[in-house]
């Protein structure tokens, strides 16, 4: 699986949030079964892009 993020023109980062929690992958949406820890990553290297 692999989710993305978009770096604006103005320096904001914009973070897929389903993809990443795996909300995409259920057959239902099934917040309990889904993980921020993939978000967290995104979000980590969207604050490390120069």
């Amino acid at each position: 699986m692999s989710a993305r993020w978009l770096l604006l023109p103005d320096g904001t980062a914009v973070v897929e949030l389903a993809q990443a929690s795996g909300l995409v992958l259920t057959d239902r949406l099934d917040a309990l079964a889904a993980s921020t820890h993939r978000f967290g990553q995104l979000l980590a290297a969207a604050a490390r892009h120069p």
